[in-house]
């Protein structure tokens, strides 16, 4: 009897592809009249195990950058025969797709944001928010993104860019980037008022999402104790007076990127305070009557809500009138202080002026 060894055969499978980021397991390779395997390859990647029909290989950074590699299968002879049998594969790899969504940024809440996306290895892209803004095109690499009313309120949303693989790569590529938004200033000046000329004001300015404010006057020539301060203290000028109101205007000015500083003004109304005099002292006999019209320096008011005259014992005919007569009482003698108030307009003070009223006694007569 005589036997017949066959000689190996060696069938390393099909060529075939990946993508850069996967390892191949060569389950179409197929051997057959083998004493051993040996698995060795063209490239720098590695092998789960070598000696293993459909073993694993892992792509090395060189397999990768080349674009492919050799998978070579080697049968060894069993004895007495000789003849080992070899066989290669071609293992594609595609690079995998890259996605980059740009740097995070920075845009004010009224304009639009041109992104500058980039990616290679793909064949398409698109953009998507976790905002409630909108794309002129989610399919452009540069696409422009204006925010929507979430977005402005929370002040940020992140954008993403995938960009879809190329066969025989299957896992789309990713990354996110974060464009904050900066509010536009508001201010208020605050509510109309009215002060007394002798007086000051503290201001109630209000301001948000500003950088610095700042208090002018329109005109005035009153001052401010630190303009830069929202609650500043305003003193009326002369001018301010005179006019009987001024004008304060209150600015926020904008935070970058924003360019758009606030305004907004009020008016700050003044009120003269009252000056009233009584007039000179004057004297008169006691059966006489003083008329105010007919003294040396008559009384005077200005700027007056009311007047009202007080004091002595007699009266006066008409105590609201500028120039009244006073009647002197019955037995009053000597020096009577006859005071004139000037009632304001508020927010003022009122104010009184005295002028003293001298009776003398009458001579009487013996008969």
């Amino acid at each position: 009897f005589i036997g017949i060894q066959e000689l190996p055969v060696a069938n390393a499978g099909n060529d075939a592809g990946i993508c850069e980021d996967d390892t191949y397991t060569l389950s179409g390779a197929t051997a057959s009249n083998y004493a051993s395997l040996l698995w060795t390859k063209s490239g720098d990647g590695s092998f789960d195990n070598i000696s293993l029909l459909n073993a694993t290989y892992t792509p090395g950074p060189g397999d990768i950058s080349s674009g492919s590699v050799n998978l070579s299968l080697t049968a060894y002879a069993i004895a007495p025969c000789t003849g080992d049998s070899t066989d290669v594969m071609i293992l594609s790899i595609g690079p995998a797709a890259t996605a980059n969504a740009g740097p995070n940024d920075t845009i004010c809440e009224n304009v639009t944001y041109t992104l500058s996306g980039d990616t290679t290895y793909s064949s398409t892209v698109w953009w998507t928010t976790a905002g409630n803004g909108t794309f002129n095109d989610t399919t452009l690499i540069n696409a422009t993104y204006t925010p929507g009313t979430n977005d402005i309120s929370s002040g940020s949303v992140d954008l993403t860019l995938t960009a879809s693989s190329i066969p025989p790569c299957s896992t789309d590529a990713t990354d996110v980037m974060t464009l904050l938004i900066q509010l536009l200033p508001t201010a208020n000046a605050g509510s109309d008022t009215l002060i007394c000329e002798t007086g000051s004001y503290t201001l109630l300015g209000t301001a948000t999402d500003y950088s610095t404010s700042m208090w002018t006057t329109t005109a005035g020539d009153g001052t401010f104790d630190d303009p830069a301060l929202l609650n500043a203290t305003y003193t009326p000028g002369t001018n301010d007076i005179i006019a009987g109101s001024v004008n304060l205007i209150l600015t926020a000015y904008s935070i970058a990127p924003c360019n758009i500083d606030a305004a907004d003004d009020m008016t700050l109304s003044i009120q003269l305070s009252p000056i009233v005099s009584a007039g000179s002292d004057e004297s008169i006999c006691e059966r006489d009557t003083l008329d105010f019209s007919q003294s040396g320096t008559q009384p005077s008011a200005a700027n007056y809500d009311s007047l009202l005259w007080i004091g002595g014992l007699g009266s006066f005919d008409y105590d609201t009138a500028l120039m009244p007569k006073y009647i002197p009482a019955i037995g009053e003698l000597g020096q009577v202080d006859l005071s004139l108030i000037a009632y304001c307009t508020l927010p003022c003070i009122n104010d009184t002026s005295t002028m003293t009223l001298t009776i003398f006694d009458s001579p009487e007569a013996d008969y």
